[in-house]
């Protein structure tokens, strides 16, 4: 079986249904799979072959599926771009995958047309809407839909790549993660077996269709059961948000925690709230992507009336690892590994450790990645005898929930000691004057100091001072910040992790 499969099913069992809407426009599965039969046909005119990478470099819309599905169709491989990285960081992307066509869009198309001058393996530029003043160089995406072509299509197995998603490389270049038909289409499973769900949801895709989370859990997971998926392109304003949900009856929620803390904390009108605790459609709420705070979690769930369950994963994992199961969830533990999905904690050496004992988190499954694309060491580095180390510290309690401790390679070493940021963070941001920290690593002459960056809330004016009072209360003298530095916003990645790499800069 191979993704396309999920499309083919769908349009044989819900023809009429709405696979995808998005704004005013509704695509029945029926015609989701006829569009994605023409664009195939129609590539097939620009030369593309089997195991050829293509670029889509798009914003949330309704081409962006039909697209990536009439790349698979082919046996190419899609290479989605995050559209909020710098043209340095797109080019070394498009290089490295070798990617010969990329689709655009108008706002974007500056820098696709930058991005060819920069990489002469980028033969062809596809927008995908219109513009009066459409370059020479460029071609129509419309133009491409033609009826079936005479030539056979390539024979795709489930063990084909079916995607490269490069990470966000905060450690560095982006590295191109490889994953299968068989890696996306076992964690999909897996999906379904850990959550009672049915073709019956309605989904709202708001996270960028780039991130493997929104694809696996928003895309895949919603065409597998033939649920409609409520693709939105804009964000904000998010009260607006709120009356969209109640009016398209979304009953699957999925997003980051940043997402959620606005939920919690704007103010709703009146109308709004009425209709919220009347009429809330959603059923279920899911946070990923990023580490959810227990304030996050208890004003969204106070607002909501509804659980809120927090997940982990990771690209290289097609992504998702575990889940609170709805009904025993532990509040601050990413739950239990789902279905399908091995985990454990080991120690530098690769022993597995006991209860309570902090290690790095390993996951053996279907779903771990073939590997890294034209990187056969690094490959070799985090796979080990089958089980991918995460790069994250964890531990396991006695009922078998795992938790988040930090990221490998942001523990610091002051003198010695292991301090981990995620620590002190969860501790300022208990100041009932703080909304937000990031705490890094910095590098001095004499060794390596915490430094926190801090967001306050509106109107409030505390003092580096009083921060540190409050965190000795709670923390061991050593892991206490040498720096504080007040900032008005943080950079963020795409899902709204803050950006730590580029904090290091600003230190």
């Amino acid at each position: 079986m191979v993704l396309n499969d999920l499309i083919t099913s769908g349009s044989k069992s819900f023809p009429e249904k709405p696979a995808l809407v998005y704004g005013k426009e509704r695509c029945a599965y029926q015609k989701l799979e006829l569009e994605i039969r023409q664009l195939s046909a129609g590539l097939l005119d620009l030369d593309i072959k089997f195991g050829d990478r293509i670029a889509l470099f798009l914003n949330n819309r309704p081409e962006f599926l039909v697209i990536y599905f009439a790349i698979l169709r082919l046996g190419a491989i899609p290479v989605p771009l995050n559209y909020l990285w710098k043209e340095e960081e797109l080019g070394f992307v498009v290089s490295d995958s070798g990617a010969k066509i990329i689709f655009t869009e108008t706002n974007l198309l500056r820098t696709g047309l930058n991005l060819r001058n920069r990489v002469p393996a980028l033969e062809k530029i596809i927008l995908v809407d219109h513009t009066p003043d459409l370059p020479e160089s460029v071609i129509a995406y419309r133009n491409l839909f033609c009826p079936e072509p005479k030539q056979p299509l390539p024979i795709t197995a489930g063990s084909d790549v079916a995607v490269i998603i490069y990470t966000s490389g905060t450690t560095g270049f982006p590295k191109g993660v490889m994953l299968t038909h068989d890696n996306l289409l076992a964690n999909v499973e897996s999906c379904r077996k850990a959550i009672s769900l049915s073709s019956n949801d309605r989904f709202l895709c708001i996270l960028p269709l780039f991130h493997s989370f929104a694809f696996t859990t928003c895309v895949l997971l919603p065409l597998a059961l033939g649920s409609t998926i409520f693709l939105v392109s804009k964000r904000t304003p998010f009260r607006n948000l709120i009356t969209e949900i109640i009016r398209k009856r979304i009953t699957v929620f999925i997003g980051i925690p940043d997402f959620y803390q606005i939920f919690g904390e704007i103010r709703i009108p009146f109308a709004t709230r009425i209709m919220l605790r009347l009429l809330n459609p959603i059923r279920l709420a899911i946070s990923g992507a990023a580490p959810l705070s227990p304030k996050t979690l208890a004003a969204f769930e106070d607002r909501f009336r509804i659980p809120l369950l927090e997940g982990y994963g990771l690209t290289e994992a097609a992504p998702v690892v575990t889940l609170n199961p709805p009904k025993k969830r532990r509040a601050g533990s990413i739950g239990i590994p789902l279905p399908g999905v091995e985990l454990k904690i080991v120690s530098e050496s690769g022993e597995e450790l006991l209860v309570g004992q902090t290690g790095e988190l390993a996951v053996r499954g279907k779903n771990v990645m073939a590997g890294y694309f034209n990187r056969l060491e690094d490959t070799r580095e985090v796979i080990r005898d089958g089980w991918l180390l995460t790069g994250d510290l964890g531990k396991k309690d006695e009922k078998g929930y795992f938790y988040i401790v930090d990221r490998k390679k942001e523990m610091i070493d002051f003198r010695g000691m292991n301090i981990y940021p995620r620590e002190v963070e969860a501790v300022i941001c208990r100041h009932p004057d703080v909304k937000e920290a990031a705490v890094i690593g910095e590098l001095t002459p004499t060794g390596e100091i915490p430094v926190a960056f801090i967001i306050l809330k509106e109107g409030r004016e505390t003092k580096s001072k009083e921060i540190l009072d409050f965190s000795r209360r709670y923390l061991a003298t050593y892991k206490l910040p040498r720096r504080i530095i007040f900032k008005a916003e943080l950079p963020r990645t795409a899902t709204g992790k803050i950006a730590k790499r580029e904090l290091r800069g600003m230190s």
